[in-house]
């Protein structure tokens, strides 16, 4: 098969292909759903995610963050997939979401089996292990039980206080920054728009997929974000689209790529932000694997 420059959007069709099966009964589910969810709100819950009725947060969005990352890397070029060859998904799951994983990788299992790609090309799940502070464990491979993950929470550090000043911010994949209704091209890039989006994903996180609880100072950050500065920037525009089946229009998804170097000195306060954007990705489409960043303290 031909794996797209673009894997993240094919993941997340074969994945809405099946949950939507199975929430409107023509494909087999597990009879019991965790946390009073419903079959036929199945695909709903992972693909569209409404804002609950009782929202106090984004209630007059169509839509919450979803509960997972398709974390697949962006490619520099199709690459074209032999008999035999195996291929690796990162993926991430929030709250919630890890007590359904029975379900997603039904759904995977049943996509490979039916063919990926525009060649339909026949696969097999070998293998899901947990990866965790280094260590892997093993979730499930053909003729063993499936061993349900076990959550991590994701403790955010400290503020920097005085010791840390300046931090090296790579964008692996597209990172696509909305100010005022408008991506934010290189040119225009600022710290200030990449650490709010940062709040509110994990604000928002917390809220929809977690204990629902705050566990940062979100007035306090906005206000210590003005004081973060640009130090330096190599960003440049990397250009991706995705067909929509639904609009059967292609959908623009690029966004910036490279890296900045910023001046936290006098803002010790968005290093937790920053930090935990790392394991919870940046931006729109984040679904599909776009927002990677990693952050690199300097001395």
């Amino acid at each position: 098969m031909r794996l797209p420059v673009f894997p993240g959007h094919l993941w997340r069709s074969v994945l809405g292909l099946h949950l939507k099966r199975m929430s409107d009964g023509s494909a087999s589910m597990p009879q019991h759903l965790p946390h009073g969810l419903q079959p036929r709100d199945l695909y709903t819950w992972f693909m569209e995610t409404p804002p609950p009725p009782d929202a106090t947060m984004m209630r007059l969005y169509p839509s919450v963050p979803h509960p997972y990352v398709l974390a697949a890397p962006v490619l520099d070029e199709s690459a074209w997939l032999q008999p035999g060859d195996a291929l690796q998904l990162p993926l991430l799951l929030f709250g919630k979401a890890n007590d359904l994983l029975n379900v997603v990788l039904l759904a995977f299992s049943r996509a490979a089996r039916q063919g990926l790609g525009r060649q339909r090309a026949k696969a097999q799940l070998r293998k899901v292990v947990q990866v965790a502070d280094g260590e892997e464990r093993l979730i499930f491979m053909p003729g063993r039980s499936f061993q349900a993950p076990e959550p991590r929470l994701l403790a955010l550090p400290d503020d920097a206080g005085p010791v840390l000043q300046r931090l090296e911010v790579h964008f692996r994949t597209p990172l696509r920054l909305a100010v005022q209704g408008k991506i934010l091209p290189p040119a225009r890039f600022t710290p200030y728009p990449l650490v709010m989006n940062m709040l509110r994903r994990l604000s928002a996180l917390d809220a929809f997929h977690g204990s629902g609880k705050p566990r940062v100072d979100a007035a306090c950050i906005k206000e210590a974000a003005q004081r973060v500065r640009l130090l330096d920037a190599s960003l440049r525009w990397r250009e991706l689209k995705r067909y929509s089946a639904r609009t059967r229009k292609e959908v623009p998804m690029g966004g910036l790529t490279g890296h900045c170097v910023l001046d936290i000195s006098e803002a010790p306060e968005v290093w937790p932000v920053l930090w935990a954007g790392q394991h919870v990705h940046a931006g729109k489409g984040t679904v599909f694997g776009l927002g990677a960043i990693e952050v690199r303290p300097l001395q």
